[in-house]
């Protein structure tokens, strides 16, 4: 314990305070010179408009940045959103400023009531002009008018809200694809799609709308749209496919009144193919040459292999159409490469087709690239160092600050969100947001969790890009710091047993720790200090009992031990001590037993740890045992 000091921080203190008094740059005196390296890390940082909160190992930070100026306020105006019912709107809802020249996005939090009783936490994100963004993303279910409340808080007595309506439409056009099957050089010609206008049926004729199906071999055709039943349309087309395979076959409708049209993809299955193919959308650069497994692929042919099919490529830039290398992978799949350079960014449709010259088959598939945007899949858990449980792999913890790990696309920030199980309303609790490293990998050490059942969900939000929808990480996170408690004591000195009632109120006694009989010892007289041994001095004491009996109810555990070694052997009077081990018994998520023991039950002082000692007397007197006839002794020969 240091009971002085040099009076050196009580100056630098004192300096601080009179700047900030006089209107310097005293907030400003508690940062320090950043190195080259984290002067690079910063302008990143601020590329984002965010900082990391909680504990993040990828990104080094200064450590001295001052919190908002308590006497500031936030101006915040509402953004009206529009878009169409069952459709993902992800974007700005709202722009702030803050009065404190200093605010940093990683000030502020926000949430977003969207109108149908639902609330979601935002993104806060910099802006131009020293504004801020609140980025949100939602759907709803069914068109109407909706008023959005968007709520920014900077802290204790800091926050502002606006107001905003989201106007929300009926799609113009519902179209629903039907299934579509057919011989190889049959003739298909019957309804490929139906579908409804939102308009008054007063107004829609079949002669507001053409239709196109491009039947994914290739060709194209305009289709026939006739009315059909229930105020609605069919759209019929004839196609033959010479070869059989799967094919993805795109209708559009258009209505030229309205100015809107739709799109849907189904699936037109030729014979019996062999090929079940599936393209993987990818993510590129431009400029830069890229080499994606664009498909992967089986074929229940026997003894198939790599050399009897063709891989043929549409990268969907206009470029000419390239072969695809096709290579057997494990399992017996098939995959399939091929290197290409797009020239600017943006989405494109990527057509894979395979054909089987042995058996006579063409599939295709569909995919597309994102270019420009690299977007790689958020994943992630929790780590093992955080997974204290006796199985390291259920996610059953005792501690209440857990770390995560995964990884995510570079450079991104991925937040962390907690919602506890069974709560109502639905308690949602953000755990922190890291920044990934170069290579995608991030961790974060979250807030503080109260004991109870989560599940974690992430949201990664890319460098330029919109958050990306939830995913989950842990299902059920369970954080568990009350130690198991001994609940209930009685023993038989007549036969030597003792019955212990355990309980634990959180995720459950770890029941092979409660049946391992070495964590149970009893002290006999003649060993206790200050205890005048009778006639059994010097008896060792008793352990590793038998497990006569083990019963579980909801959180008690009923645990009867045998001392009398399975004969019934009776105690002698005096005072005997019973221990149970605390580092022995524990629960699911690692807590000892708390065992400190006072002469009242439960045990426990609230703190796992401590060994359970309790004093068992036994007044009782042995019955005097008959004593046996010795056997008669023979005398011996010679």
């Amino acid at each position: 314990m240091h009971s002085g000091h040099d009076g050196s921080n009580d100056s630098a203190s004192a300096a601080a305070t009179s700047a900030r008094r006089s209107g310097g740059r005293g907030r400003r005196s508690r940062r320090f010179r950043p190195t080259a390296e984290r002067v690079e890390r910063r302008e990143l940082l601020a590329a984002f408009g965010l900082v990391a909160h909680g504990v993040v190992e990828r990104v080094a930070l200064p450590r001295a940045i001052p919190a908002l100026d308590p006497s500031s306020t936030i101006s915040v105006t509402g953004l009206d959103v529009s878009t169409k019912a069952g459709g993902l709107f992800n974007g700005v809802v709202a722009t702030f400023q803050s009065s404190d020249p200093e605010a940093r996005a990683a000030d502020f939090t926000a949430t977003i009531d969207w109108g149908p009783g639902t609330t979601t936490n935002a993104v806060v994100r910099a802006a131009d002009g020293g504004e801020f963004e609140v980025v949100g993303a939602y759907s709803y279910s069914g068109p109407g008018s909706y008023a959005i409340r968007t709520t920014v808080s900077g802290g204790t007595g800091i926050s502002g809200a606006s107001l905003a309506t989201a106007t929300i439409a009926a799609q113009p056009i519902e179209v629903v694809a039907l299934a579509i099957t057919a011989e190889p050089g049959g003739l298909f010609n019957d309804t490929v799609a139906t579908f409804k206008s939102t308009a008054p049926p007063a107004e829609v004729q079949a002669g507001n709308f053409t239709a196109l199906i491009d039947w994914g071999d290739g060709t194209t055709q305009e289709a026939v749209v006739q009315p059909a039943g229930d105020s609605g349309f069919q759209v019929l087309g004839f196609h033959t496919y010479p070869v059989a395979g799967s094919y993805p076959v795109t209708t559009t409708v258009v209505d030229h009144v309205r100015n809107t049209s739709a799109r849907v993809l189904a699936t037109a299955t030729i014979g019996t193919p062999s090929i079940s193919l599936t393209a993987s959308s990818f993510a590129a650069q431009p400029g830069v040459p890229a080499t994606p497994a664009v498909a992967r692929f089986t074929s229940t042919a026997p003894g198939a292999k790599a050399a009897d099919f063709t891989a043929t490529i549409d990268w969907g830039d206009g470029t000419a159409q390239t072969n695809g290398v096709v290579q057997e992978v494990e399992g017996g799949s098939f995959e399939v490469k091929d290197t290409h350079t797009y020239a600017v960014a943006g989405e494109f449709p990527v057509r894979v087709t395979i054909e089987d010259g042995i058996r006579k088959q063409t599939v295709v598939s569909l995919a597309t690239a994102g270019v420009g945007r690299l977007v790689a899949p958020l994943t992630g858990g929790l780590a093992p160092s955080s997974d204290s449980g006796v199985s390291g792999s259920d996610g059953v913890t005792n501690v209440s600050r857990p770390t995560f790990l995964g990884s995510s696309t570079p450079w991104a920030v991925v937040q962390l969100y907690a919602v506890r199980a069974s709560s109502w309303p639905t308690e949602t609790r953000l755990l922190g947001q890291a920044i990934a490293g170069g290579d995608g990998t991030w961790s974060l050490t979250s807030a503080f969790l109260p004991d109870g059942v989560y599940s974690v969900t992430a949201v990664q939000t890319p460098s330029k890009g919109s958050p990306s929808q939830p995913v989950v990480l842990v299902d059920s996170l369970t954080i568990d710091t009350i130690g198991p408690r001994v609940h209930g004591l009685a023993f038989n000195p007549k036969n030597g047993t003792i019955t212990t009632v355990i309980s634990d109120v959180g995720a459950g006694l770890d029941e092979s720790s409660a049946q391992d009989p070495t964590n149970y010892t009893v002290i006999p007289p003649s060993t206790i200090i200050g205890v005048h041994p009778g006639r059994g001095g010097g008896q060792n004491p008793f352990q590793s009992p038998a497990i006569s009996g083990f019963y579980s109810d909801a959180s008690a555990y009923t645990i009867q031990l045998d001392f009398g070694g399975g004969e019934g052997r009776r105690w002698s009077r005096g005072r005997y001590m019973f221990q149970v081990r605390s580092g022995g018994v524990v629960d699911r998520a690692g807590n000892a037993l708390d065992g400190e023991f006072t002469g009242a039950l439960p045990s426990g002082d609230g703190v796992p740890g401590g060994n359970f000692i309790a004093k068992l007397i036994n007044n009782q007197k042995a019955r005097p045992q008959p004593r046996r006839a010795a056997p008669p002794r023979f005398a011996g020969r010679g």
